[in-house]
């Protein structure tokens, strides 16, 4: 049955091909294949870690064993939450020995700002949830007092003496873990609005009082303004200058664990963290939020653009289910191609205080395996794609963290960019508030934004984020991507191809949850493979 087209997306097979191959369009789709592999070379190949409590492992010595025999490498013990030691610190020292007698590495795991209510489901009802009553808490603009957003000169002597005891306990390897950031959420612009922080920053900027009125106003409006950017940058200041102060207490590596889509507006300024260690953040951890291919391609565009700086060697997944039972192991599979299509080298299973169901541990070995394989197909080479993955200064700093994903979906390979000029040979993909915030930057033939924003005047390309209406986009352009040699999934089934064009592999991946066949075209060529649920595979080109 046909579907008539949106008034936005409708252009006929014949304008549309012969706009494409005329000389201003046709390097959109030129993709270049020389010095495509990453410079970061080729380290070691994929590890497996869990995360576990001192409790847990010296009750349980039995779960170390199945982990073990599973292939995990490395073990993140809790020790230090926000104020606390809720486990004994003898009790620490004699699980990480026992962990390094099944000949895994035993690392350290802090929460230096807090995680407010039971969000590690502990199971415990003297476990501390909040951090204790003498640390400062955070007061949002409509009077609201939280707990764990706050950072501060106490705070920062607090964590630093506790990482002094955890390196003396003989850790080296510690993670400022759930959630290194001073926003509460994701999408919202952090900070604390009570008098003492409203006179430092005026103070501080050399504001006035209006401006503080000003302030208040853009960031209710998501306005991307010069104040609005002193405000983050100042908070994003203040967490660093955090972070540097914990990790020169710590005797070993000590990095960050980032929120799902975690940037400024979190107090996270990513470029500050190069060559650290950091986990990469996702947002959905239970069956529900992942039922629709919307969902894995918002957690796979978190991943990508977190990579953009972090090497491959210095990411660690997120990879978590929560409640520990709430993400089937079929889900928990499928998460592991996320990590293996971004090249992030170390996947940690997590799930709060409470372990993953042993018996998930039968189903996740093989799969482990599987994903290490098709790792090391394809470490070291950078994506290539005519579809660009961009997420702006607009969207870190003021955006909603509403990306515009699903295209990630539509089988037609991508590569990530830093900034929407360096995807001249491509189509950019924009969020709204970076599409709103980069004006005249923005109204390009090759940039698409969601339908909604779309002027009559402008030459942008506009979709809803739909599978109807991306498929029917996807077969207006495929005559040129075949004719340029670029491959892509033939069928209108949600699936992400990623192409490592120097590896001459591409990796598809199925995000349908049913059983499905999936032809990649490649120039004249066509390769055809029968996929499970979820499951992904590599190809030879």
């Amino acid at each position: 049955m046909k579907t008539k087209m949106n008034r936005h997306t409708e252009i006929s097979r014949r304008a549309f091909i012969g706009d494409l191959t005329s000389a201003a369009i046709l390097p959109f789709f030129k993709v270049n294949t020389e010095n495509s592999q990453d410079l970061w070379g080729r380290a070691e190949i994929r590890d497996y870690s869990v995360c576990l409590n001192s409790d847990l492992i010296l009750a349980d010595p039995e779960m170390l064993q199945i982990l073990a025999d599973a292939g995990v490498k490395g073990i993140w013990i809790a020790t230090y939450f926000y104020g606390y030691w809720p486990y004994q610190k003898s009790k620490i020292i004699r699980a990480k020995e026992l962990v390094q007698q099944k000949e895994m590495d035993a690392f350290a795991i802090t929460i230096p700002f807090g995680h407010p209510g039971d969000s590690l489901q502990a199971g415990d009802d003297a476990f501390p949830l909040i951090s204790p009553a003498h640390w400062p808490r955070t007061l949002d603009m409509d009077g609201n007092l939280y707990a764990g957003t706050t950072v501060n000169d106490l705070v920062n002597i607090e964590n630093a003496r506790a990482l002094q005891e955890v390196s003396q306990m003989g850790f080296r390897q510690c993670m400022a873990d759930d959630d290194f950031r001073i926003a509460r959420l994701p999408g919202v612009i952090g900070g604390s609005f009570d008098d003492k922080t409203r006179s430092l920053f005026l103070e501080r900027g050399g504001y006035s009082a209006a401006q503080w009125s000003e302030l208040l106003d853009d960031i209710r409006s998501r306005r991307f303004t010069p104040v609005v950017k002193d405000w983050v940058d100042w908070y994003c200041d203040r967490m660093t200058e955090s972070f540097r102060i914990q990790q020169k207490a710590f005797a070993g590596d000590f990095g960050i664990m980032v929120m799902y889509l975690g940037a400024e507006k979190a107090g996270i300024r990513l470029s500050d963290y190069r060559g650290v260690q950091v986990r990469v953040g996702e947002a959905h951890f239970n069956d529900r939020d992942l039922k629709s291919p919307k969902g894995w391609t918002d957690e796979l565009f978190s991943v990508l653009f977190h990579r953009r700086y972090v090497k491959p060697e210095d990411a660690w997944s997120e990879t978590t289910a929560f409640p520990a039972d709430a993400l089937s192991v079929e889900n928990m599979i499928a998460k592991l191609t996320i990590s293996t299509i971004a090249d992030v080298r170390h996947t940690t299973f997590m799930s709060g205080l409470t372990p993953l169901p042993k018996s998930y541990w039968k189903d996740l070995p093989s799969a482990m395996r599987l994903q290490k394989k098709h790792h090391e197909m394809i470490a070291g080479y950078a994506l290539k794609g005519p579809f660009k993955h961009f997420w702006g200064e607009a969207s870190r700093y003021v955006g909603k963290d509403r990306p515009f994903s699903l295209w990630l979906a539509m089988g037609v390979p991508f590569e990530v960019i830093d900034e929407p000029e360096k995807g001249e040979d491509g189509w950019v993909f924009m969020s709204d508030e970076d599409y709103t915030y980069l004006g005249k930057r923005a109204q390009k033939a090759n940039v698409v934004v969601r339908e909604d924003l779309k002027k009559e005047d402008s030459p942008v390309q506009a979709l809803k984020e739909e599978p109807d209406d991306l498929w029917r986009w996807k077969k207006q352009m495929t005559p040129l991507l075949k004719n340029s040699n670029i491959p892509y999934v033939i069928e209108n089934e949600p699936a992400v191809c990623a192409w490592y064009s120097q590896a001459k592999r591409v990796l598809i991946w199925s995000l349908s949850n049913v059983p499905v066949h999936l032809t990649l075209q490649y120039g004249s060529r066509q390769i055809a493979r029968a996929f499970k649920p979820l499951e992904s595979s590599v190809v030879k080109l």
